[in-house]
């Protein structure tokens, strides 16, 4: 009976390490689907330049509060380049988050990642997720163009959305690419309250740069987004600061 007991115990010992505190999500910005993803989360990128926003859910698995930091090792990153993490408005220059809570069965949806790139070359970079005590909780690792490209079979205009500088002061440039197949097209920028303070017509089927003036707008977060025959096709963050 004993041998039994001791069985069990280790069973459910293995099974309690190889539960994920965390199920990890991707919001895809094309969708607005929430994807699921394990410990690697790979991101292709379709313009040479400009910026990526990548919001990552952390789905609570425990039937109790979790209290987490989130630490980041950059692993590959070419000069010129630059990967923040943010939380809500706020984006750090630092490798480590302050303490943050998610409530027991709940999403925590306030972290993205913003990337600044000048070119389209490979980063990579390790997430680690700290209990309170330090001690680390979960890990994953975020690729961005890491990947063997593939010859092009026809040459398409596919979507893309991008904006350069972020942060913004008076100008920003909005850089997209819409498809043909949509008649009509233009990109909308809103508040955080999801009031319209700025909308510009774009023409499809092609690539495009679009200078905007942001000196009139207050400092915050803006999100702008891409809007063909009435359907929002993709949504980014815009952070103006003065």
């Amino acid at each position: 009976m004993k041998k039994v007991y001791l069985f069990l115990s280790l069973m459910m010992s293995v099974l309690a390490l190889n539960a994920q505190v965390f199920t990890l999500q991707h919001l895809d910005n094309e969708t607005g689907d929430e994807v699921e993803f394990q410990n690697v989360l790979n991101i292709t990128l379709e313009d040479e330049a400009g910026v990526a926003i990548d919001f990552i859910y952390f789905v609570n698995n425990t039937n109790e509060d979790v209290a987490f930091r989130i630490q980041k090792n950059i692993q590959q990153i070419s000069e010129g380049n630059s990967l923040m993490m943010c939380f809500g408005e706020t984006c750090l220059d630092a490798n480590i988050s302050e303490i943050q809570t998610v409530a027991a069965g709940e999403t925590f949806t306030h972290f993205d990642l913003m990337y600044l790139y000048a070119d389209k070359s490979v980063t990579r970079a390790e997430f680690t997720i700290l209990g309170e005590d330090g001690q680390a909780i979960q890990s994953f690792t975020v690729k961005y163009n890491d990947n063997v490209a593939l010859p092009s079979v026809e040459k398409q205009v596919p979507l893309a959305l991008s904006a350069a500088p972020i942060p913004a002061n008076n100008t920003t440039t909005i850089s997209y690419s819409i498809p043909s197949k949509y008649a009509s097209a233009k990109v909308v920028i809103r508040n955080t309250v999801g009031s319209v303070v700025k909308t510009m017509n774009v023409a499809t089927g092609k690539s495009g740069k679009l200078p905007v003036n942001v000196s009139d707008l207050n400092s915050g977060v803006y999100f702008y987004s891409v809007i063909a025959d009435g359907q929002t096709l993709s949504t980014k963050k815009l952070v103006v600061k003065h």
